[in-house]
Order: structure tokens, then C-alpha cells, then sequence
């Protein structure tokens, strides 16, 4: 792991003197739903995971669980959902996860094979057992990153003519971590979509505690997140730093002016 991210380092870095060669507000605390709201949510999330929208669906029900207040009915589905996403994802811990949680919920609920798939059912017969899953098809030499968007830090007019930099900076930075074999990274639309469900604005995705929530959502072991700033005519500074979605700690900061 500790190789992994120093090759991400290295790779930061180098990504950020290339640009420089080539290159001349409060969170709003997320509204309550109505209960015919929350399950319009949940049908729209269970309506994703038919079309095998699976991280989509996990995205959409997992900022539901945490930004609602839930009846135990409405709470049971949506822990069913993100369970049959997690299976089709391969991610088969958590899946178990979510279903222990279904179980302690409601001890009484029972799967059957007639409703659910084998791998489904698999899970479920371990979490009647205590059980814990082999976990399937994950490569755990293989680092997940999620790329935050960059924060402006300019002044004057160049604050608004560099805005369209906040995404810029992290589409670049997207296409060129893909190159890497050592590293997976979430994909753009996937931070997107999660940014319009949690009704963010471009200020929050700068909070360290909102990064590390949306890297938990999208599965990351590590977020990169960074700013710009153009200091005057001739001199532009960029900084990036990798927080660890597990501890949110600072693995590594580099910035760069020229």
C-alpha cells in the first residue's frame, strides 16, 4: 500500500509541473424528505439497480440512509438495494455488512432463493450463520482514489475566469491516474452524481469531512483533493493533498509554483 502511494505521489507531482508547462461557503445541511419523497428515492434507487446502475444505486441509497430519517420499512429496503448492489459490484464484505444490519434491524426477515440470486443467497446464509464471506474477485494490491474537485483560490477577476479550472484540474487528473496499474479511480460521472444527491455546492468538496464522506459513499481508500491559485501574470501555484478515507489523515501534500 505504502508503494502504491508513493507512485501516486510521483505521479502527482509530475501531473502538476506538466500543467504548469503547457497552461498559460457553508455546507447547506441537507433537507428532510417527506415520507412520500423518501420512497419515491427508493424506488428511483431500486429502478438503478435493474438497469445494473448498481454504483448509481449505492450512491443514491447510501445518501438517503445518511441524510434521512427512515421508518424501519422504508430502512429494510433500502438496505436490501444497496446489498443486491454490493453483490453485482463483487463487493461481497459489504453486502454481508448491510445485511447483518437488515437482520439486527428486523430478526424476523427472512430471503428466499424464489426472490434472490445464489450469490444473494450465499451471503444471507452466512449472516444466519455469524459468518463472515470470502470476498471475490478484488485485487487488494490495487488502490481505490477518488478525485475531489479543486478549489479557486483566486482573486479578482481571475476567479471567475478560472472557475471552470475546479473541474478541469480534476478531469485531468483522472485521465492520467487511469494510466496507472497500481491505482483504480473512481469515475468522474460517479463524483458528479454523488455531488447533485448530496446537494453540495463547490465550496464544500474543499471540507476534509465532506471528502471523506463522499470517498466512503464511492468506496475510495484515498481522496485527492487540492486547489489554484494564480498569484499574477506570470506565476500560478497549485497544491494537492492524499487523505486517507479510513483514518482522514494526511498520507502526503505537494504543491507546486511557477
Amino acid at each position: 500500500m505504502v508503494r502504491e502511494r508513493k507512485i501516486f505521489a510521483g505521479l502527482f507531482f509530475i501531473l502538476l509541473l506538466s500543467f504548469l508547462a503547457c497552461a498559460s461557503a457553508q455546507q447547506e445541511e441537507t433537507p428532510k424528505l417527506a415520507a412520500a419523497e423518501i420512497e419515491q428515492t427508493i424506488v428511483e434507487a431500486n429502478k438503478m439497480y435493474r438497469r445494473a446502475q448498481f454504483e448509481d444505486a449505492v450512491i443514491k441509497t447510501s445518501s438517503l440512509l445518511a441524510n434521512q430519517d427512515l421508518n424501519v420499512e422504508q430502512e429494510k429496503n433500502a438496505l436490501l438495494i444497496l446489498a443486491m448492489s454490493e453483490v453485482n459490484r463483487g463487493q461481497e464484505a459489504e453486502a454481508q455488512a448491510y445485511l447483518e444490519r437488515l437482520a439486527k434491524l428486523d430478526p424476523t426477515v427472512q430471503l428466499t432463493p424464489d426472490e434472490y440470486p445464489p450469490q444473494m443467497m450465499k451471503i444471507w446464509y452466512a449472516v444466519e450463520k455469524g459468518i463472515p464471506v470470502e470476498k471475490r474477485g478484488q485485487d487488494s494490491d490495487i488502490e481505490t482514489i477518488a478525485v475531489m474537485y479543486f478549489d479557486n483560490h483566486s482573486i479578482s477577476e481571475d476567479q471567475e475566469r478560472l472557475n471552470p479550472l475546479c473541474k478541469g484540474l480534476m478531469s485531468m487528473m483522472i485521465q492520467d491516474i487511469t494510466k496507472s496499474d497500481a491505482l483504480r479511480v473512481v469515475e468522474r460521472d460517479r463524483i458528479n452524481f454523488l455531488v447533485d444527491e448530496l446537494k453540495l455546492q463547490q465550496s464544500d468538496l474543499t471540507d476534509k469531512s465532506t471528502a471523506v464522506k463522499m470517498g466512503k459513499l464511492v468506496g475510495a481508500q484515498t481522496i485527492l483533493m487540492g486547489g489554484f491559485m494564480k498569484i499574477d501574470k506570470n506565476n500560478f501555484k497549485i497544491y494537492g493533498r492524499l487523505v486517507s478515507v479510513e483514518t482522514s489523515e494526511i498520507i502526503k501534500a505537494e504543491e507546486v509554483e511557477g
